[in-house]
């Protein structure tokens, strides 16, 4: 339902996205236009209709519904129908918005998951709140707290946050977090007893910064539980840390790429994607590094998986003149690599791994043993590989 849910957002969000090539923005008037090519566009080509809209002197009200897309057949199709009621409150610099989930489509929904659906939408339940300022370029989208028992399951959400800095004049340098402090959905009936999710404190956040003619970018996701025993499997997350930088990269290729990602899927070729990413890692000094990816302990349907700690270190020679090879075949870009990694597998993870067929390669590689933990150092530059100091 979250993921569903979080669609209503593309009206309010798309904004900041679509208003790229205003030097001066009046928001009011930005949004107000923004809102009359969502409507009219949905008109022609379907997606999200806007209906019954009211302009006032301070902001405006309007109905929005998502409706069958010409140019796209499978993509949300469960959700058309899904309806939204939207009020928006203007000033010169800023706004704020207001989505309540007032209908949903249920035709495909069982006795029980129509029921909830009913009582999500009576007891108005899914309401979104935005607001932009163009003076410090600050979005805030939040998801309004729950903690309600319908349909015979409790259900309780906090902290449901989008925020970030995006400024319209420099589209390309922006800032954004997605945060769940706690998600808690318990069950009560009879057959589904002791059954439960709960997810705490999960944070995604991206980066990126454009530096004359290239960008770098920054990811971090970091979680401190996913916990549930659903259909009687236990599985647990316990800590979980991502940090990715990636630098250098062409501004012009990326600018291409993250334009042809907002085209719909059915209208891109993989011709096409193929030959920016090829060019993308063509740039000159591209430069990856996962400085972070660990996690405590993993347990999936009762197995104790343990933990993993990852870092590494890539990075690219100047292939300018190989360009045009490594964009017909990206595979030769393993040539101009340079790897250095270090990974720590703890004895359980270790197990786990070797219950793989697969992983049986792993069996002739020299390990180095520190603190109980199995380490492989890992290097590799110039078509040479070097695992714990001996050569391959």
């Amino acid at each position: 339902m979250i993921k569903k849910v979080v669609l209503s957002t593309l009206v309010t969000v798309s904004i900041f996205a679509n208003t790229q090539t205003i030097k001066s923005i009046d928001v009011n008037k930005t949004v107000q236009d923004y809102i009359s090519a969502v409507k009219n566009n949905g008109l022609k080509d379907g997606g999200w209709i806007i209906k019954d809209r009211k302009i006032g002197e301070r902001g405006e009200s309007f109905i929005s519904y998502l409706s069958k897309d010409k140019n796209d057949k499978d993509n949300y199709k469960e959700l058309i129908g899904a309806t939204f009621q939207n009020d928006i409150n203007y000033t010169k610099d800023s706004y704020k918005g207001v989505s309540t989930l007032i209908d949903f489509p249920v035709k495909d929904l069982d006795k029980n998951e129509t029921q909830l659906v009913n009582d999500i939408i009576k007891n108005k339940l899914i309401v979104i709140n935005s607001d932009y300022s163009s003076t410090n370029h600050k979005y805030n989208i939040s998801l309004k707290d729950i903690n309600r028992t319908l349909n015979n399951t409790k259900i309780k959400t906090q902290g449901i946050n989008l925020t970030g800095l995006y400024d319209i004049n420099n589209p390309m340098t922006n800032h954004s977090q997605i945060s769940i402090k706690n998600i808690d959905i318990l069950p009560l009936g009879k057959k589904v007893l002791g059954e439960y999710l709960n997810l705490e404190n999960l944070i995604i956040e991206s980066q990126s910064e454009k530096k004359d003619k290239i960008i770098n970018l920054e990811y971090k996701i970091s979680m401190n539980m996913l916990d549930s025993n659903i259909s009687n499997k236990h599985s647990l997350v316990d800590k979980l840390n991502l940090h990715i930088k990636i630098a250098n990269l062409d501004a012009k290729v990326y600018e291409e790429l993250e334009e042809l990602s907002s085209k719909n899927p059915s209208l891109i070729s993989d011709k096409e994607i193929d030959r920016l990413i090829s060019k993308l890692i063509s740039s000159k000094g591209l430069f990856i590094e996962i400085v972070d990816f660990s996690v405590n302990n993993i347990i999936d349907d009762k197995k104790v998986m343990g933990s993993t700690k990852i870092t590494a270190k890539v990075s690219l020679d100047d292939i300018k003149n190989n360009a045009k090879f490594i964009a017909s075949n990206p595979m030769m870009a393993l040539s101009f690599l340079n790897l250095e990694t270090r990974i720590e597998l703890s004895q359980e993870m270790i197990n786990t791994i070797m219950r793989d067929p697969r992983a049986m390669m792993l069996a002739i590689l020299p390990p180095k043993k520190e603190n109980n933990k199995t380490i492989y150092v890992i290097k590799y530059s110039k078509g040479k590989l070097n695992i714990n100091g001996q050569k391959l």
